[in-house]
């Protein structure tokens, strides 16, 4: 994660859609590896 990010205190929103690509990274990687 960027440091200038964590510093700022991002909304809620930023937040959210942060975790959400966190989660659906590997879950695409994971779709890339069979498909």
């Amino acid at each position: 994660m960027r440091p200038s990010v964590r510093a700022t205190h991002p909304p809620r929103r930023t937040l959210l859609s942060l975790i959400t690509l966190q989660t659906l990274n590997p879950i695409t990687t994971l779709y890339r590896g069979y498909f």
